[in-house]
């Protein structure tokens, strides 16, 4: 099998070829989103920790370094959809208690140092050099690791392979390891992730599962993040709108391309990473899928309406046929006069949660501890805050404000601090309604 990036239209062997560019860290302090998470199958790496991959790894190889995969493999399609829009993605293997891949070379035993079908992918050559020899491990046709020793018991192991065994090498012109094999899903391992994912920073996550046990184990994760741990992320998950939340994002689509078809599993990452990189002041209403010539499981008309009530997040056809996401919004439907439609919206759940998130950390790692609690202090807490906001008028995420609707008080005890502001979320220009008079 071929595969990874081009820099000319001159290979050899038959495989996709696929350039991916990557996406830059944001650099503003305010607005600065673009880390996405996502739990998923894979053939390879640990699932006892979170993997940090970065846009930049696919289309600089690295990837295959940190999971074994290019970047093209239909399995990682939810990978790779969550890069095109994210620059950082926090990645679980949900899998174990696979079969390691192995191979035996004389006095030489090779094992991988993962369970999984990537092991099988693995060979290592041995080659005299004068006095040593240089032992090559490769995945596919790509070296991975050199070392020129005497003996195997010099031999050290890397992040493909281990090496055991005692005496001389033995020169080789390649062994193959072999009986690697995926793991299951066990019972707990959604509850790992979610316990391991916790104090990570990310903007959004992307779950797809058919278990309504998990769903709704990760609703709450994400509802105790967002009401009790004062951390505002989203997730996105396949046909939930059940919900009735502004924290979860419902699809139940994909799309396919002139080559490529993505499922509703690899539309939730591509849902993920586009929440996850949306600026506060875009709107995700409109959005061109790239490359997309058509939809999996398309909605009419009538369907499109209900659903938009219902609170899906769903895909259309714009007027010129390109493939859009019809509007922006997460399965909040419970509207009252506390809560209002607006919570539906997630352009304006974005600016609120940023307001949080940011007012947040300005208090943590600015004052907390380090000021004190007296007029002045408070005075100039709310300073900043006036400061942070005003830049958020200037991105267009805000209406302008009143500094007297900010109001900073000391709270019931020696050492509190009450906060209450007003603020007016800008959405997106999303329907016209035009009378023309002719006469």
């Amino acid at each position: 099998m071929a595969g990874g990036i081009y820099t000319s239209q001159n290979k050899v062997r038959p495989g996709a070829y696929i350039n991916f560019k990557s996406v830059p860290k944001p650099t503003g302090k305010v607005g600065s989103r673009g880390v996405v998470t996502l739990p998923i199958q894979l053939g390879w790496g640990s699932s006892e920790e979170i993997i940090e991959i970065l846009s930049e790894d696919i289309s600089n190889g690295a990837l295959i370094d940190k999971i074994g995969y290019y970047g093209h493999e239909a399995e990682i399609a939810p990978i790779r959809e969550a890069l095109k829009n994210s620059y950082k993605l926090l990645l679980f293997r949900l899998d174990s208690n696979g079969q390691k891949a192995t191979v035996t070379s004389d006095n030489l035993n090779i094992v991988a140092k993962y369970d999984g079908v990537i092991g099988n992918r693995i060979s290592v050559v041995v080659k005299e050099a004068n006095s040593k020899f240089e032992v090559i491990t490769l995945i596919d046709t790509k070296v991975v690791d050199k070392q020129v020793v005497a003996k195997v018991e010099d031999l050290q192991s890397n992040k493909f392979v281990e090496f055991s065994g005692t005496g001389a090498l033995q020169g080789t012109a390649g062994v193959s390891l072999v009986g690697g094999a995926n793991g299951t899903v066990a019972q707990d391992a959604y509850s790992k992730y979610l316990g391991l994912v916790e104090s990570k920073k990310f903007d959004t996550m992307g779950v797809f599962t058919n278990e309504t046990t998990i769903k709704e184990n990760v609703l709450n994760f994400i509802k105790d993040l967002r009401e009790n741990k004062g951390k505002k992320v989203q997730v996105v998950i396949n046909e939930f709108n059940g919900a009735n939340y502004e924290g979860v994002i419902s699809v139940d689509q994909g799309y396919k391309t002139v080559d490529t078809e993505i499922d509703v599993k690899g539309f939730v990452g591509y849902m993920a990473g586009l929440t996850a990189g949306a600026a506060l002041n875009k709107s995700n209403t409109y959005h061109v899928i790239p490359n997309a010539v058509s939809i999996i499981n398309p909605k009419n008309d009538e369907e499109i309406t209900k659903g938009i009530i219902d609170g899906k997040l769903m895909l259309s056809y714009s007027n010129d046929e390109k493939v859009v996401i019809e509007t922006d919004i997460n399965t909040f439907t419970g509207f009252s006069k506390d809560k209002s439609k607006d919570f539906s919206k997630n352009r304006v759940m974005r600016t609120l949660d940023n307001i949080n998130n940011s007012v947040k950390s300005l208090f943590e790692n600015t004052y907390l501890g380090k000021v004190d609690n007296s007029e002045s202090g408070r005075t100039s807490f709310k300073s900043d805050i006036i400061v942070y906001l005003k830049e958020l008028v200037k991105l267009g995420a805000i209406e302008e404000f009143e500094n007297d609707e900010i109001v900073i008080q000391k709270g019931e005890e020696i050492d509190s601090v009450v906060v209450a502001l007003g603020v007016k979320p800008i959405d997106a220009m999303e329907k016209l309604y035009m009378t023309v008079s002719v006469g």
